[in-house]
């Protein structure tokens, strides 16, 4: 199932991706009944909404790396909001989370009678890329009601997001594709004639990387080369060399553009191919990046390094 959908969303790039795993294995209330219940049951139930948890994170990584949207949602007192792959998410740029309270968009549950409706309250925490979408789903209640509490077959009821939720995550779409819009038009302004690329993608893509760095490196026998370093030059994911989790996106960036910077400045200077030939002894080297995370999920230190990958003389690999 899993792979199917992550390759429905690689073909078809959806403009939104919208999550709402399960959430009983995160449940504070639930967890009351877990020493109750068979402790297999238990770890097969919380590895499954770990995993679940895990992929639409990297479905959400996905959409941010291709500068496309995602809502994420979950209860407010919900256990996964601080699990280290929501933490990643969190952190990243552009992303922000809000709290709505599901009676302000009408959400009603059974009440004593089977024709009784009763608004429940239902606080939820959104997570999103788009500040428009969470501008329209950040809504307290009013305390212009009452509520009656989500217990039993009540649960199961407000599982289904009602009518009025349903109509504002519609607008906060709507409004935000309008900004976007705005946006796209502004810098086909700036962009000169016959340099435009109709793609909204490519031109959201120019729009976020105008303030791309940019270095000079210094060409053997002297002069320089100029880089400049946008989202081209990024993968979309990144993990920790030690443990897999996700890294944010936007500090692994910086970290891999400091020690390059380092590296230019202080380590190399750069020829092409056909210079490098003129050299009898010389050899291309293998380079890969070692990534981690030296801090917490909630307080990131992440670093960067790049290193060699030698080949020894006894056809073994060895990096230093």
């Amino acid at each position: 199932m899993y792979e199917a959908l992550c390759d429905y969303v690689k073909e078809k790039k959806p403009s939104w991706v919208i999550g709402s795993p399960p959430c009983t294995a995160f449940s504070r209330l639930q967890g009351l009944n877990f020493p109750k219940m068979d402790p297999a049951k238990v770890a097969r139930m919380i590895k499954e909404a770990k995993m679940h948890l895990h992929f639409v994170t990297s479905l959400y990584q996905r959409q941010l790396s291709q500068n496309r949207h995602f809502l994420h949602e979950h209860p407010a007192g919900a256990r996964s909001w601080h699990h280290p792959s929501i933490l990643a998410i969190r952190q990243m740029e552009g992303v922000g989370v809000v709290r709505g309270d599901q009676c302000m968009f009408g959400l009603t549950t059974k009440g004593a009678s089977a024709d009784e409706k009763r608004l429940a309250k239902k606080p939820t925490k959104f997570m999103s890329s788009s500040p428009h979408m969470l501008k329209q789903l950040e809504k307290k209640c009013d305390r212009s009601h009452s509520h009656q509490i989500l217990e039993g077959a009540r649960c199961a009821d407000a599982a289904f997001y009602p009518l009025q939720l349903v109509r504002t995550l519609l607008r906060g779409i709507r409004d935000t594709k309008a900004a976007e819009s705005k946006k796209i038009q502004l810098m086909k302004s700036l962009i000169p004639d016959g340099e435009v690329d109709e793609s909204e993608d490519r031109v959201l893509a120019v729009a976020d990387t105008t303030g791309a760095a940019r270095v000079h490196v210094t060409k053997v026998g002297g002069g320089h080369i100029q880089l400049d370093w946008d989202e081209r030059n990024f993968k979309e994911l990144y993990r920790d060399e030690y443990t897999g989790e996700i890294l944010p996106r936007h500090l692994i960036q910086e970290a891999i553009k400091e020690e390059l910077s380092y590296s230019n400045a202080h380590v190399w200077e750069v020829m092409d191919k056909e210079g490098l030939k003129k050299f009898k002894d010389a050899k291309l080297v293998r380079c890969r990046w070692v990534l981690c995370n030296k801090g917490d999920a909630q307080n990131p230190d992440v670093g960067a390094r790049l290193v060699a990958c030698e080949v020894n003389h006894d056809g073994s690999k060895e990096e230093s």
